[in-house]
């Protein structure tokens, strides 16, 4: 529900602008859920407990700032709680049934955009596609159920044609959303592929990678060049220099309008950098049409260092646990994969907000999932394995009194 919600009420419902559905089921599952002990374990366990803590000054800081936001007071609460409960939900469900919890998740998805393709009315020459939804958020759900395609392909679960057939519709729709962020999720994720399934060859490896290049870079030109992605790609650094504010450093003014919410972003964490001026309070501090897109100045200009550091404490804490798991020889290559997921999540978030899209969580609650299952069986097999040491010593003992 809470994933197909705002493309379903957006063109179909049209009832709940301010979230309230989504607010009452989010209360009835938190009420239901709270009854079960593991559910509780895992949202009070480190790493999600520090994204509870982040969620709570989130809300109260703003509050105590002034909220400027648009959203009813509720809704906004709504907004920071219901990623937190959704990736406490997909790391309780992933330790069920991993399997069906990511084809439930790749349905709802492809619900989602199934809705936004019927219904968008967008010119394909005079916008980007979206329709009444953000394109960039429309590029960005995509990416994420590539993810989670690519995780049924991962664990030979399809074979490498059902793959590609299913992977081509949200490659298709990125490339239509013109959606740069999304699209470097795309070529992220095509060379973690290349990373993780690496051979123990160098020379394989270097034939494989120069392969994988040439591979990429025929549709790469000929989107490049034929486009309205490739258009916006190529001038980037053009529409920077149009902008005419230059901030004293060449990579930024470079970087279009996200160039100058580093640089505007930076201010404001000066004026304010303990505590920041509050979540979402951006465009009335700063007297500008649009929020911050990046989610790091999101984090220091708005949260200040408090809300920074537990921002980095909680992804911090993810992959130190990633890490923590290479010991497992076997798992390898899971370990890499959910650990580049989080890579190009927090490359991604460079140039983009994460915070209000809900979609992106879903990621981190199945990567926190794998982590929490493989914890989980680590320790039961040491006791197993203590358990038969403890057992092989007592009948060593008794056979020795035998004798």
């Amino acid at each position: 529900m809470i994933i197909v919600w705002v493309p379903l009420n957006r063109f179909i419902l049209k009832a709940d602008g301010a979230a309230r559905s989504i607010t009452v089921l989010t209360l009835i599952l938190i009420t239901y859920l709270s009854l079960k002990k593991n559910f509780l374990k895992i949202a009070l366990k480190k790493p999600l407990i520090i994204w509870g803590i982040w969620v709570i000054y989130a809300f109260f800081n703003t509050m105590h700032k002034g909220f400027e936001g648009e959203l009813p007071v509720l809704s906004f609460l709504t907004l920071l709680v219901v990623p937190y409960i959704l990736m406490v939900l997909i790391s309780f469900l992933s330790l069920k049934n991993y399997q069906e919890l990511i084809n439930v998740l790749i349905v709802g998805f492809y619900l989602s955009l199934i809705i936004i393709v019927l219904f968008n009315n967008n010119s394909f020459e005079d916008d980007r596609y979206g329709g009444e939804m953000n394109s960039n958020t429309v590029g960005l759900m995509s990416v994420v159920l590539l993810m989670f395609i690519y995780l049924k392909y991962f664990f030979k679960r399809i074979s490498i044609n059902l793959f590609l057939i299913i992977a081509s519709i949200p490659v298709i729709i990125i490339i239509l959303t013109s959606s740069k962020t999304a699209f470097a999720g795309i070529i992220l994720l095509y060379f973690s592929h290349l990373v993780v399934n690496r051979s123990k060859s160098t020379v394989k490896n270097i034939f494989k990678s120069l392969a994988a290049i040439i591979l990429l870079l025929i549709p790469l030109n000929y989107l490049i060049n034929n486009t309205q992605l490739g258009e916006r790609i190529l001038n980037t650094t053009e529409a920077g220099e149009e902008l005419g504010i230059d901030t004293g450093n060449e990579f930024l003014n470079k970087f279009g309008d996200r160039g100058l919410y580093y640089y505007f972003g930076w201010k404001v964490f000066e004026d304010n950098p303990v505590t920041g001026i509050g979540l979402n309070n951006y465009k009335s501090y700063m007297d500008e049409e649009y929020s911050l897109h990046t989610e790091y100045m999101i984090q220091l200009a708005e949260l200040g260092i408090i809300g920074f550091t537990l921002f980095f404490i909680f992804y911090f804490s993810i992959i130190k646990n990633l890490l923590g798991l290479r010991k497992i020889r076997t798992k390898r290559k899971s370990i890499e994969i959910n650990l580049a997921f989080i890579i190009i999540l927090l490359l991604m978030i460079t140039a983009t907000r994460m915070f209000v899209i809900w979609y992106l969580y879903t990621v981190v609650g199945i990567v926190v999932g794998f982590v929490t299952s493989e914890k989980y069986n680590n320790k039961r097999t040491k006791l197993i394995v203590k358990g038969i040491a403890k057992q092989n010593n007592t009948n060593s003992v008794i056979l020795k009194i035998n004798q």
